[in-house]
């Protein structure tokens, strides 16, 4: 037959009462034991108080209360439940603050989201006008050069070069032994602006043709739908031929070379003073005859041609100068150089 088992009861633990029994601690795994009781914990000296009620036991600072429907170990009465305020305040600003956060992360988000739309759409609207623009030109410059290489005859090439009028009877002078022979671009290999005046734009073009070497072309884009070939530059016009210049020597004519000029000193004959002619050694491309070009000394053309080189420069520079063989010039291959005619080999500006 089953043990009678006794009834386990709370007892209040009175410090006065000397020879306690000794009490047994419950475990949560630990049978209860005949007559258990919660054991104090040990005295030291005058002894401490023990606790008596579970909400006692809780520390008050830890904000933790029974509930409401236990009772008070020992007791009998119902645990009355003090709300935290403490902690329930401090969650409210945790609540708070978190929701301050959470509204000012979501705006600079927001902000964030809407610059990182708007931005790009600007940038993307303003790069596709400059890239419509720059297509547009690039087909302008593509048929102008096509058109160019393509010309058989003089009229045709009249219609897309820079200073039809001026150019005009030059084309027909270099012309007249043999027209112009067309070619097909195949495509570019260079295409990019080049400033030669803040007043007008240029640009330098580089394509391969079929069946010859590769070309070159300066060009102008004079308004919205025009672009122009400089023709003098693409085929390096001459107004006679630099050797037989050199050689023949003709008297008394003054006519504009593209050379390439070069700082010297040799003076010799009619420019062996020093101090009256300033000396450039002067070649031309394809040529193969050298002649030397003096400038007097304070003339403009002096003063010009100083200010295209830089002190002590021995570099060549690419000019148009105006040469003249006086009549009776006993130097072999001195020419008077009268005039610089352009700082490059092109005319910005179409010459009087």
């Amino acid at each position: 037959m089953p043990r009678d088992k006794k009834r386990i009861e709370v007892r209040p633990v009175d410090e006065e009462t000397p020879n306690q029994e000794p009490l047994v601690r419950l475990g949560i795994d630990t049978p209860a034991p005949e007559e258990a009781r919660i054991a104090p914990p040990p005295r030291g000296g005058s002894g401490a108080r023990v606790p008596a009620t579970r909400e006692e036991l809780v520390p008050a600072e830890s904000g933790l209360t029974p509930r409401a429907d236990e009772e008070i170990w020992g007791t009998g009465k119902k645990a009355v439940r003090t709300p935290p305020w403490g902690w329930l305040a401090l969650l409210g600003l945790i609540l708070a603050g978190s929701l301050v956060w959470a509204i000012l992360t979501a705006g600079k988000g927001d902000r964030e989201a809407f610059e990182s739309r708007t931005e790009p759409t600007v940038a993307m609207i303003s790069d596709r006008q400059e890239t419509g623009e720059a297509t547009r030109l690039i087909g302008r410059i593509e048929n102008t050069v096509r058109q160019f290489l393509a010309a058989e005859s003089v009229a045709e090439l009249q219609d897309v070069v820079r200073h039809p009028e001026r150019v005009l009877p030059l084309m027909r002078h270099h012309y007249q032994s043999a027209p112009p022979v067309p070619t097909v671009m195949t495509g570019f290999r260079v295409l990019q602006p080049r400033t030669l005046d803040l007043n007008r734009t240029f640009w330098i073009a580089s394509m391969d043709v079929e069946g010859a070497s590769p070309r070159n072309l300066l060009l102008e884009v004079i308004g919205p739908e025009e672009v122009r070939v400089d023709w003098e530059t693409a085929v390096t016009y001459q107004p006679m031929d630099w050797d037989d210049f050199a050689r023949d020597r003709p008297a008394g004519r003054s006519l504009e070379f593209r050379v390439q000029a070069t700082p010297d000193s040799l003076h010799s004959h009619e420019f062996g003073d020093s101090g009256k002619w300033e000396c450039y050694r002067l070649t031309a491309p394809g040529a193969g005859e050298t002649l030397f070009g003096y400038a007097a000394t304070g003339s403009a053309a002096a003063k010009k041609l100083s200010s295209v080189f830089a002190p002590g420069q021995k570099e060549s520079e690419s000019v148009i100068l105006r040469l003249l063989v006086p009549e009776g010039l006993r130097s072999p291959s001195g020419v008077v150089i009268e005039a610089l005619a352009s700082p490059r080999w092109t005319y910005v500006e179409s010459p009087e």
